[in-house]
Order: C-alpha cells, then sequence, then structure tokens
C-alpha cells in the first residue's frame, strides 16, 4: 500500500521534515526515494519497500496506526459522534506497522489511547493534502536537484580524468613521432655514408684498374722495344 511521507512520518512520531532530511543526506536514499516513489493526484506517494527502509532508520521509535472508521451511535466524554469520523492513535511496540501488522486485526474498543473526534475533519484533511502536496513535491525536486548537483560533480572528475589519459596520450604520440623522425634522420645518415663508401670504392677500382693497364701497356712497350733490337743483332 502506497503512502505519504508525511503518513510515515506520522507512524514513526517524527516530523516529515526530518525523515526528507534523512533521504537528502544520503544520495543511496535519494536514489532509492526516486526510484521508489510516484506522484498521484499532486501528491509524492513511496512503495511498501521504501516505507520498511524508512522504517528501519527509526528502530526505538514506536509506530503509530491511524485508523479511521464511521461510529454509530456512540457517546465519548459526552459527546455522540453517530455518523462522524474519529482518528484512533494505536502505539505499537514490536508488532508495528512497519513489521507487517494489519490493520483490520486492531480492536478498537479494547484499544487504550487517544481519540480525536471533529465534525470538520474531511475539511482540515482536504486543507492538509494540499499543503503536503506542495511540500513533499518541493522537497524531492530539491532531493533530485541534490542528487543531480552530485552526479555533475562526478562527471566533472571524470571529464578531467579523460583530458588527463588525453593529454599523456598525445604527449606519448609526439614522442613516438619524434623518435620515427630522429630513425629515419639515422637511417638517411647511415644509407648515405655506405653510398659515399661505395662510390670512393668503386672510384679506386676504376683508378687503379686504369694503372694496371698502363702498367701493363708499357710492359708491352718494352717488350716489344727490346725484341727489335734483338732481332737487329741476330
Amino acid at each position: 500500500m502506497s503512502k505519504t511521507i508525511k503518513q510515515i512520518a506520522d507512524e514513526l512520531q517524527v516530523s516529515k521534515q526530518a525523515v526528507w532530511q534523512r533521504v537528502k543526506r544520503s544520495s543511496e536514499l535519494s536514489a532509492m526515494l526516486y526510484e521508489h516513489s510516484q506522484t498521484i493526484n499532486g501528491t509524492v506517494v513511496i512503495d511498501e519497500d521504501m516505507e520498511k527502509v524508512l522504517c528501519e532508520l527509526y528502530p526505538e521509535r514506536p509506530t503509530t496506526i491511524n485508523v479511521d472508521e464511521t461510529i454509530k451511535n456512540v457517546d465519548i466524554n459526552g459527546v455522540n459522534v453517530d455518523g462522524m469520523s474519529k482518528e484512533v492513535d494505536v502505539n505499537v511496540d514490536e508488532t508495528s506497522i512497519c513489521k507487517g501488522v494489519n490493520v483490520d486485526d486492531v480492536d478498537i474498543n479494547s484499544v487504550n489511547s487517544k481519540k480525536n473526534v471533529d465534525a470538520d475533519v474531511d475539511d482540515k484533511h482536504a486543507n492538509v493534502d494540499v499543503n503536503d502536496m506542495d511540500v513533499d513535491v518541493n522537497t524531492l525536486i530539491e532531493t533530485l536537484q541534490s542528487t543531480v548537483n552530485t552526479l555533475k560533480q562526478q562527471l566533472t572528475v571524470k571529464d578531467k580524468q579523460i583530458d588527463d589519459l588525453s593529454a599523456m596520450l598525445k604527449s606519448s604520440q609526439e614522442q613516438q613521432a619524434t623518435l620515427v623522425t630522429a630513425l629515419s634522420a639515422a637511417q638517411a645518415l647511415h644509407a648515405g655514408t655506405m653510398q659515399e663508401r661505395l662510390t670512393e670504392h668503386s672510384e679506386n677500382s676504376e683508378i687503379q684498374r686504369e694503372v694496371n693497364e698502363a702498367e701493363q701497356k708499357s710492359q708491352s712497350v718494352k717488350k716489344g722495344f727490346f725484341a727489335r733490337i734483338f732481332r737487329k743483332g741476330s
């Protein structure tokens, strides 16, 4: 059965503002309230799961069961309340409504408690519902806004972490590019040096070949010269 925060606060004998403050101080409770609440006719109500959670926040508090019924021909303290509504507050310790007490099982006649009789109770309840609607909606909005602000702060931290990682990645890429450039330059220098050595070696080989050819020609000339001399002498 869905209930308003005020109904639960009345059962716990605390103020509605106290319950809202307990919820607002905890981001986890705020998130649970958002998940387990809905707005019906402008009034914020919560389901039984959230009701149990709120009841567990006040384990030392006795729970009040509000029982509304119409009384026929009953005289209370000399006041005839025939056909009027009465509100009976029942204080329960162990068997509280938060622990699953069925209101139908409560014996109204056997309860010694305070009985409030008001002929204008319906009008008063109507006014209270309107005020509760405004307070509950505003408080829920504040709670949701607080949750949104918390999420925004977390996103800001995450964004900074992403920016830092992006900067580190960019720096790493720049260093890698510098190393690649230096390696390419070293390879080019080495290739140029090798080419120069090969060119020098080739040139030296050509010169050596020309020298060898010149020596061979010189020897041939000398041999021809002496051969002619020897032929003449013979």
